[in-house]
């Protein structure tokens, strides 16, 4: 293992298990102690206590101090606990926390807790503001130690309904955005950091986990064709499934309930689409009669295409196939008439469905790598979008000037779409572009056709990381 690494180079292991510490056969082991009770309180009060008023509160100090007590020194119970008060305004509904019988093991069925960790995150989400539990326990959807990407979780969640308009005028986009950052603030989701795969990725702890897992119940069917599926199995309360290792399973697919709402379709996470070896044949008997499916995602899926069948799916709001290696589209496409986003990225076809102009709804298109895509359907006349991404569209030769009907367009990403020779005339007209990359681009931009934007305006060119703000490129246009 450590071939390539200096002398005297050593490999540090963590666990929560003592056997797996002991079947190391570790030289040297070290047992970490919770934290102390002064430690505790700091982790605690710097989440809990925001405004000056809340840090002179006697009262509210008193009861978080006897909060802490029962945290045990987990210093991940302190900090969500902490976030949770941050919330929690008046000293009532300190003391409801506090007083919660919750903090005692809970029973259902007759099986109890094993750890006294599980009840302590159980608190904070019992206190959780409502619109937040749907949220969290929705992540229980993906597979232990998964990392998750941010963009594409608030999309599910839009997708969904779990995200409603508020009176301020805030996008779903933006709620969504203040989601993630309260689940991180209760450490319920974290930052993968620069190890991660994806920017702005995330990822739950396993204990936090456990509790999504234990939450959503019965509501979350979980299959594993590894493990062996049979036509009928029991349960009929799921909202959700989650069906894993059916990349290599051409004709066994389970028969879902009619009011289902996502099928997340996963091999293992870490797994290429190539490692597969047979075509994932479209569970059409699974998925036709599904008429309330909102959201279906093929995680490393090898489809090649999927069939006409697909418009019986009249209320798909999220449709992921990223690395499915599809090779034609349906004109059936454009009867998904309540599609909002889907991302195709890494797929070989050459060209869209006519019927793409239809989907009137949908709000972001995701084509990235798509390399034998050469033309995009003309008309396009997607009104609603708000983010069209083509970066690595290497064959791309043209984009359709009727892009620029898409007026609430936001985003726009070319960079790599090194077949294009010409700025596209219609991005002067993108009023609301706030974003456009034009990184690894072979073509001139003409400047002046970026006075009427934003001022919040970017720009990425010519291979560089550099953003350009709106005063700088007015700068460069009076050169």
């Amino acid at each position: 293992m450590l071939q390539g690494g200096s002398k005297d180079s050593k490999i540090i292991i963590t666990t929560r298990s003592e056997n797996v510490a002991a079947l190391s056969g570790a030289a040297k082991s070290c047992k970490l102690d919770v934290l102390s009770y002064d430690h505790c309180w700091n982790l605690f009060y710097r989440r809990a206590f925001t405004s000056e008023s809340e840090k002179n509160d006697k009262d509210l100090s008193r009861i978080g101090r006897e909060i802490v007590k029962k945290c045990g020194g987990v210093p991940l119970a302190a900090k969500s606990l902490g976030y949770t008060m941050r919330l929690k305004k008046g000293v009532d509904a300190w003391l409801e926390v506090r007083d919660s019988d919750i903090w005692w093991f809970e029973e259902k069925n007759g099986s109890s807790f094993k750890t006294a960790m599980l009840p302590l995150l159980k608190l904070s989400y019992y206190f959780m503001p409502s619109y937040l539990k749907l949220c969290f326990v929705y992540c229980s959807i993906f597979p232990k130690g998964s990392e998750i990407r941010k963009n594409d979780l608030i999309q599910q969640w839009i997708a969904l309904g779990f995200i409603q308009p508020t009176h301020e005028g805030l996008s779903l986009v933006k709620r969504g955005e203040q989601y993630v950052k309260d689940l991180l603030g209760m450490s319920f989701l974290q930052l993968t950091g620069p190890s991660g795969r994806f920017p702005n990725g995330l990822h739950m702890h396993d204990l936090v986990h456990d509790l999504a897992r234990y939450i959503v119940g019965n509501e979350l069917l979980i299959l594993d064709a590894k493990q062996g599926i049979s036509s009928h199995f029991v349960g009929n309360d799921y909202y959700y499934a989650l069906l894993l290792n059916f990349e290599d399973i051409t004709r066994v697919y389970p028969n879902l309930r009619k009011t289902i709402r996502e099928i997340f379709f996963c091999s293992h996470f870490q797994k290429s689409p190539d490692d597969c070896r047979k075509k994932m044949q479209f569970p059409v008997n699974t998925v036709s009669h599904a008429k309330c499916l909102r959201m279906l995602h093929f995680g490393h899926c090898y489809l090649t295409e999927f069939p006409d069948s697909l418009r019986k799916m009249k209320q798909l709001r999220y449709l992921s196939a990223r690395g499915a290696k599809l090779q034609v589209l349906p004109e059936s496409f454009g009867d998904l008439i309540n599609l909002r986003y889907l991302c195709i990225s890494y797929n070989c076809f050459k060209k869209l469905a006519v019927s793409f102009g239809n989907l009137t709804n949908l709000q972001i298109l995701i084509l990235d790598g798509c390399q034998e895509l050469g033309f995009l359907p003309e008309p396009l006349n997607l009104v609603n979008m708000n983010e069209l991404s083509l970066h690595g569209c290497n064959n791309l030769k043209k984009l359709p000037d009727t892009v620029g009907n898409s007026t609430m367009l936001r985003i726009l990403d070319i960079s790599y779409c090194r077949a294009l020779s010409i700025t596209p005339s219609f991005v002067g007209i993108l009023g609301r572009l706030i974003k456009l990359d034009m990184v690894g681009s072979q073509y001139p931009l003409s400047l002046s056709i970026l006075r009427d934007f934003a001022t919040n305006f970017f720009l990425v060119k010519e291979g560089t990381s550099h953003l350009y703000d709106i005063i700088e490129i007015n700068e460069m246009i009076a050169l």
